[in-house]
Parts: C-alpha cells; structure tokens; sequence
C-alpha cells in the first residue's frame, strides 16, 4: 500500500534518532520523563530565542489545541472562533466538543490569504479566538510575515490569534514565533510530526503572548515543572535528538520540494488543475465525472491519497508528496484517469 493520503514525511527520521528510541526503551523504568520533558523545552527555547515560560508541550498539535479550547472555553460564555473556510476539519471537531461557536472567513479564489476579509470578520463576529494556518491545510498556501503582522496590529487584545504552523519547516518562509513578545494576544503551534519525521511519537508545542498565557492559567502554574505538560521518555529524547539532526533534514526537505515540483509538472501536464504549494502536499482539483475513476483506479493500485467529505471540498483531492518510486505510481494511475 502507497499511503499519500496523511501528509506524512516519507524519508523518516535520521538514523541517530532510531537509535535513541532504541536506547529510551532501557529507561522506561525510571521517571525520567520530567527532566527529559524540561530538556527539550529548554532546546526548544534555545532554538526559537524565546523564553521557556512562553511555552507548553503537548501530544502533538492535537494536544495543543486541545488545551487551547478546553481551557479558553472554561473563561469565555458562548466563546466564538474564527477559521478559514478551508481548513483541518478537526478544528471543527474540537471547537464544537467545548462549545464553540464556529464563524469561517473567506480565502481569494486561488486560495491565499485576503486579510481584508479576515479583518472585515473579526470585526463583524468579534471573535474570542482566530485560528489561522500556515501553510495552510489542505490547500498548501501561506500568510506571508507581513500580512501576519496587518492582522495582529489590527485585532484587539481581546481577541487571541493563533497560527498553527506545523508544515512551516518544508517552506521558505520565516517562522513567527517571535511576534509571541510584541503582540502579547498571539500564539504560535508547532509539531514535530512532520517536518521531523516523527508523527508516531506525537510531539507539539505552544509558544504564547502573555495574553494567552493569562487565559491558559499558565502563569499561575509557572512554579510547577507541570505547566509545560509532561512527555513520556521517548518523546521527549526523540525529539531533542532530532533537534540536533538539522543536515539530515534540510537534506530531506530538498529532496521533498524537488518531487513537490515534480508532482506540480507531471499532473498539470496530464490536464488536471493543481494549486501551488509550500509544503509536503498538494491540492489537485478533479473534474466531478473523473472524480468515481480515479477513486477505483487508485484502490485498485493500492494508492491511497485524500478524498474530502466537505461539501466545498467534494471536487478536489489532496495528494502528500511521497518517494521518487510512489510518486512515479501515482503518475502512471493518474495517465489511466
């Protein structure tokens, strides 16, 4: 089975970084995982230049986001959040599981970013929480540095502003993390699923504004060790080894973007529509009397990639870049489509 349908990293790991695992297991007996988990918020820290009390772990963004709205939801009545019309549906999943109110903005056409709409709609709904992602998921496109900033310098402190930048690795744009110290309403998620290679461990991060932290109760916590959340001893030296393992991934990210490209001629020289990306995916749009061929050729290659149920979604598939050798399958099923 050729499973391009999870936006996985298709190279793994580094080899170090098994091997650690490996070695991790000799030390499951000892209650290491709270040493080990202040560890890596320390490397992390040192990476990001941001100060470690501005930051909470988590199983993977997931767990992060879990947190984000349990917790907001626990200090706001009705609470309302904004996301994109285009997004990860478990956004919607976890914002209706604590009661949120949910209020889409829209994207342009080709699906970037219209900061205009954005701001136009949280002045309209006045939302608690505006959840943005770059890049973006599942349409690959960014919210570029300076539109990130028009956003922030034009929302009140009240409302807090969240970008999930678990693909920003595989892009070449600069990371946001930063602005968490001048715009004290703003967060940033981050995940070593994918860049890293390392989704089965499920490892995230928040790093948050003062403001966030305020509404996260982080700050009445900040004496425990226990406010960052406690990894298991192989989360945590799995991902302070990968850390350390920076050649190996940028080696890996070229060889991703050279198939990315790849993927973008081969399929929009077949015919069909494809979107640019800056990232490990690639949204393809599939005319709806292809769409029930192209789901039984792939099925009947062993070729998995993402089918949407959302009604705005229903005539595109999203295709996660794969090896050299499943991406060569992918294209010889496409031709037959």
């Amino acid at each position: 089975m050729i499973d391009l349908s999870r936006n996985e990293n298709p190279f793994g790991p580094p080899s170090n970084v098994i091997e650690a695992l490996r070695d991790s297991h000799e030390r499951i007996f000892r209650y290491d995982s709270e040493k080990l988990t202040l560890r890596l918020a320390r490397e992390i820290s040192k990476l990001h230049r941001i100060p470690i009390e501005c930051m909470i772990l988590g199983n993977g963004a997931k767990g992060i986001l879990i947190r984000l709205f349990r917790d907001l939801a626990r200090v706001q009545e009705s609470p309302r959040v904004l996301i994109s019309e285009y997004s990860w549906q478990f956004y919607r999943k976890i914002a209706r599981a604590f009661g949120w109110q949910i209020h889409f903005f829209e994207l342009n056409q080709d699906f970037s970013y219209d900061v205009e709409s954005i701001l136009e709609k949280i002045s309209l709904v006045n939302p608690h929480m505006v959840l943005i992602t770059s890049p973006n998921n599942p349409t690959g496109n960014v919210l570029r540095r300076r539109e990130l900033i028009r956003i922030l310098e034009n929302t009140p402190d009240k409302t807090i502003v969240i970008l999930d930048e678990t693909f920003i690795g595989f892009s070449n744009y600069d990371e946001s993390v930063d602005l968490v110290t001048s715009h004290p309403n703003f967060g940033v998620i981050k995940s070593f699923s994918k860049y890293f290679a390392l989704a089965g461990l499920r490892v995230g991060y928040g790093i948050f504004g003062q403001i966030v932290r305020e509404a996260l109760r982080i700050e009445e916590e900040k004496d425990s060790y226990s406010y960052l959340g406690q990894l298991s001893t192989p989360q945590a030296i799995g991902a302070i080894t990968a850390l350390s393992s920076q050649d190996y991934y940028n080696g890996i990210t070229r060889k991703l973007t050279e198939q990315r490209e790849l993927i973008f001629r081969r399929i929009s020289q077949i015919g069909f529509k494809i979107y640019p990306s800056e990232t490990n995916f690639l949204l393809v749009e599939i005319p709806e009397n292809m769409m029930s061929k192209l789901r039984e050729l792939l099925a009947e290659n062993n070729i998995k990639i993402k089918f949407f149920e959302e009604e705005n979604l229903r005539n595109y598939v999203r295709i996660s870049i794969g090896t050299e050798e499943e991406n060569q399958e992918l294209f010889r099923v496409f031709k037959l489509v």
